[in-house]
């Protein structure tokens, strides 16, 4: 078989090709064993989520000759897939919504799927425009992406990038942008190469640890819990309303 993980990115980073759907299926059984297994094509998965049922209903199209096993494979897989969806949005609800202001809500509640999508893409973005090796450090801003103190990145292209990746309206898109600058202050480990750190230009970005990445529960630990910064402006107050 041709390199499983070559296949499998092709596949999913554009479901819509029928070359690359049609190499997948060609080696399907021993391709969905390989993916469960390798790092890098969860890393995959994890960039392209949003394309992921595309994937899986170009795959089991009616008229494909599979067999009993492949069928298996995908069910399988599938249901893999909707359970690491179930647990991002456990992750969004109890770690990072623990030590975040909480979501906004442009056009009424922001499921918590959307939430992580639009963190992904804003790290996909930097991810590929940067040099890991001798660029400088990118930071984010209201404005949009600076490098080397030059505006790289303008905010709408920031906003274009989440609508690619989560179904948001450009309002919604621009307020889950302006949430993720004061969420990666809270959060170092918000966007999933990156360590985030405030400085007087924005929210500076540092490549980060291979290994650190993607356990959204350890990633997603915030320098102090918001809860009980809050707990402790509450004590301050009864504690002055007491001495008053």
């Amino acid at each position: 078989m041709t390199n499983p993980c070559d296949i499998w990115k092709k596949a999913l980073s554009n479901p819509k090709d029928a070359d690359a759907v049609k190499a997948a299926r060609e080696h399907l059984a021993d391709l969905m064993a390989h993916v469960r297994n390798c790092d890098p094509c969860l890393a995959v998965g994890d960039e392209h989520v949003e394309n992921a049922e595309a994937l899986f209903d170009a795959l089991g199209v009616p008229d494909a000759e599979l067999t009993e096993q492949e069928r298996a494979e995908i069910e399988a897989i599938e249901q893999a897939w909707s359970d690491n969806e179930g647990q991002i949005e456990k992750a969004v609800e109890n770690v990072l919504l623990n030590g975040v202001p909480a979501l906004p809500q442009v056009d009424g509640p922001m499921r918590h799927l959307d939430a992580f999508l639009a963190i992904n893409a804003i790290n996909l973005l930097v991810f590929n425009r940067i040099d890991p090796q001798s660029g400088p450090k990118p930071v984010l801003t209201p404005e949009g992406l600076m490098e080397g103190g030059a505006l790289t990145v303008p905010v709408a292209l920031l906003v274009s990038q989440i609508r690619r990746h989560a179904p948001l309206s450009e309002a919604a898109a621009q307020a889950m942008y302006r949430w993720s600058l004061t969420a990666a202050d809270w959060v170092p480990g918000l966007f999933l190469q990156f360590r985030a750190s405030k400085t007087p230009h924005g929210i500076e970005l540092t490549l980060d640890a291979p290994s650190l990445r993607h356990n959204l529960n350890t990633r997603w630990v915030p320098r102090v819990r918001l809860i009980d910064v809050m707990r402790g402006v509450e004590a301050s107050n009864w504690i002055s309303v007491e001495r008053g």
